[in-house]
Order: C-alpha cells, then sequence, then structure tokens
C-alpha cells in the first residue's frame, strides 16, 4: 500500500496520514498472524498395566501356605511376555522354581510353586518391566505384592478309614501338621455329624500325640463322625481338619475269646536298683501281673501306656513316665481274691489292644507301677497266669 506524505504545514494531512499507517499496520499484522503454524499435539502415552487385585491380598499376615497364587491387572496383557523370566516368587531373595500361566478372559497372572511354601515366612510376588500390555505399554518398576503364610498345615485323618466297621473303641489317629513344638490336638467325634462340624460339643481328647485312644467305649451300631482341630499355642490360630466318619460294631455282634501271655517285659525296682528282665521279641501287647500279697498293699496299683519309646530289655529308666499324666493312664488294678491276681480293665486299655492288633499308630506297650514287688507268672506247664485276654469280633 502506497501511503503519500503529508504536505508540510498541514494538521489535516498530518492526521490523515496518521490514520493510514495506523491501517497499515494493523494489516500487516493481521496478515502475519494468518500465515503461523499451529503447535503439534502429541498423543497421551498409553496407561501403564496396574495390579486391581491378588490372593493372597497385599501383606496378608497369615495366607494360607497352600493358598492359589495370582494377580489381575486392569487390562489384557501380551502373554508372550509372561512367563518364568518375568515373574517370580521369592522368599527373601532367593529365586523359587515355579510354574506360572497367564488366562487372557481374567487377566490373572497365576503363580504356582513348586514346593510346599514354609510356615510363617513372607514371600515376594515380583513382575518385571518386561511385561507388556497388548497396546506395548511396559509395566513400570518396583511391582510386586508380599504376603506371610500361616502357622499350621492342613491334618489328613489317617483312622479310621471314611465307611469302615470299627470297634466301639477304636482309635483315632491323623498325620503331623508340619510344626514339633507348641501344637495341641483337639479332637471331637459323635453320632450327630453337625456337632462335630460346628465343634459345638467338648472335645473328646486334647493330646500333642497324633492318636487318641478313647476313654469311653462309643455307641454300638452306629455312624460315628469326628475330626479334628489342630491349636498352635504360640499363635493361637486354629485350623479344622475335615470330617470323617465311621460305624461301629452292633451290640451283640459275634466275637471270640483269646488269652495272650507277655512276648516282653522287662522292670526297674527303686529300691535295690535291680533290673531282671525277659527277652523274646521285640514286640508288647500287654502286661499283666499277679500279686501274690493282700489287696491293700496294692491299692495305688496302675497301667500306664507307654507311647512311641518302648526300649525292651534295656533303657527302661526308673521311675518311668509320668504316671500322673491323664493320657497315659489306661486303668487302676482291682485285686481278685481266689488266685491273688490284680487284674486291669477300662475303654482305653481295650482301644490300646484293638490299635495294636490293627497296627495303628505309635502305641508301644503297657507299663505297671505299684509300691510292693510284681511276679510274672510266665508258666511252661500251663496257661500263664499273666497273660491278656482279648475279644475280638469275627
Amino acid at each position: 500500500m502506497n501511503v503519500r506524505p503529508p504536505l508540510a504545514g498541514h494538521p489535516q494531512e498530518l492526521r490523515r496520514f496518521a490514520c493510514a499507517a495506523l491501517a497499515g499496520l494493523a494489516l500487516l499484522v493481521g496478515s502475519c498472524a494468518k500465515k503461523a503454524t499451529a503447535p503439534t499435539v502429541l498423543p497421551p502415552a498409553p496407561p501403564v498395566p496396574a495390579i486391581v487385585a491378588s490372593m493372597p491380598p497385599p501383606r496378608s499376615p497369615s495366607a494360607f501356605y497352600d493358598t492359589p497364587i495370582w494377580a489381575q491387572f486392569d487390562r489384557a496383557l501380551d502373554a508372550h511376555t509372561v512367563n518364568s523370566r518375568t515373574v517370580f516368587l521369592k522368599l527373601d531373595t532367593q529365586r523359587l522354581a515355579c510354574t506360572i500361566t497367564y488366562d487372557a478372559g481374567t487377566r490373572r497372572v497365576t503363580i504356582v510353586p513348586g514346593i510346599v511354601l514354609q510356615l510363617q515366612r513372607t514371600y515376594t510376588v515380583e513382575f518385571t518391566e518386561a511385561i507388556t500390555g497388548v497396546d506395548g505399554a511396559p509395566l513400570p518398576p518396583n511391582v510386586f505384592f508380599q504376603f506371610t503364610t500361616n502357622s499350621l498345615r492342613r491334618i489328613p485323618l489317617a483312622f479310621p478309614l471314611p465307611g469302615s466297621l470299627e470297634s466301639p473303641v477304636a482309635a483315632l489317629g491323623w498325620t503331623a501338621s508340619g510344626v514339633t513344638s507348641n501344637i495341641f490336638y483337639d479332637v471331637y467325634a459323635s453320632t450327630d455329624s453337625a456337632a462335630v462340624v460346628n465343634r459345638s460339643i467338648a472335645p473328646a481328647d486334647s493330646t500333642v500325640f497324633l492318636a487318641i485312644l478313647l476313654k469311653a467305649p462309643l455307641p454300638a451300631g452306629a455312624q460315628v463322625f469326628w475330626s479334628v482341630t489342630s491349636v498352635n499355642q504360640t499363635t493361637h490360630e486354629r485350623l479344622d481338619a475335615a470330617v470323617s466318619s465311621f460305624s461301629t460294631y452292633a451290640a451283640g455282634a459275634p466275637v471270640d475269646t483269646f488269652y495272650v501271655p507277655p512276648l516282653d517285659w522287662n522292670y526297674v525296682d527303686g529300691n535295690v536298683a535291680a533290673r531282671p528282665q525277659h527277652c523274646s521279641v521285640p514286640l508288647v501287647l500287654c502286661q499283666t501281673t499277679r500279686y501274690n500279697v493282700p489287696f491293700a498293699a496294692f491299692a495305688g496299683s496302675s497301667m500306664g501306656l507307654a507311647f512311641d519309646d518302648w526300649a525292651p530289655c534295656g533303657g527302661m529308666g526308673y521311675p518311668g513316665p509320668p504316671f500322673a499324666d491323664p493320657y497315659g493312664a489306661l486303668g487302676n488294678g482291682a485285686f481278685r481274691a481266689s488266685d491273688g491276681a490284680m487284674t486291669f480293665a477300662s475303654s482305653r486299655l481295650a482301644a490300646l489292644v484293638d490299635a495294636k492288633h490293627l497296627g495303628r499308630g505309635s502305641f508301644a506297650g503297657t507299663l505297671l507301677r505299684s509300691t510292693n514287688p510284681i511276679t510274672y507268672d510266665l508258666s511252661q506247664g500251663g496257661p500263664a497266669l499273666s497273660r491278656l485276654v482279648v475279644t475280638l469280633y469275627r
């Protein structure tokens, strides 16, 4: 645009010139604005995959040692990037052998340990940056979760077998929990299945051993439900085993009676430190005895259970096991005036014989305690007076 210079001395011409110059400037500025390039806006980066749920939940203080382990993500992952080289299960800093799988439908990564997890230990599940979503977005650094295992193992019931036909004094046994100290077992048995499932009855026994001899016989001709609850005395955790059942022989079922002499015996005399002994085979069904002194002298005679550690022909120490332990008590003797013998009969003694006959548990034999000398009659000229009377179902 051409602008004529103003004539000297003419104010009107000066005003006209100023307006023309401003208009030209405005046109020039407007013309430049139309030619400027708009800034380039980049598309947002895809969000990184994130864990939205896990099992066990993060920081679980007492997760079952055999609980499934998995992590669920908020979007689909590239399955080719999910494997044992990108997902780790660690105990402290040690990587553990495990199988890794990915389910696209649930977006879950599942970790199956190659070993049984230890109790009361903290484990870490770690995911590396090599894992990507289907859109190529990698996981950020430090993606992991941790959990601590519980303090008890599940208990398989060992005997009686489910559905078996048993004596009313059948011993009840289970397998070890994997913990060797501070563990007690509450045992429940009843003809009422709901009472056992809900633990709404008093325990039939509470013990540190892996089997019990019932204090009273079970009902005859009945279906008996039973189970065990393990109790960690340190952590106070309780863990219920599954419920099993068996049937008992009906009242009046045919039986046979046998007389069994002692096969092995040993004793310690606390007064003279004598150790007379008889050795034949290292198997003890029972020890019974004959007394040739007045009944009053043996009022405190008792029979106890040798559990796990019977040592025939040596190794028995004075004064023997804790006979005051109610779990080890099999019963007190009754004097028989006709021949001066002391007899023992109880449900727990019958349960011991039944368990030994069936090879169940670690029951080893019986122990007698008395304040006076004991005579074992092992006469070879006739039936031994020291003997076990066994009644077996046919």
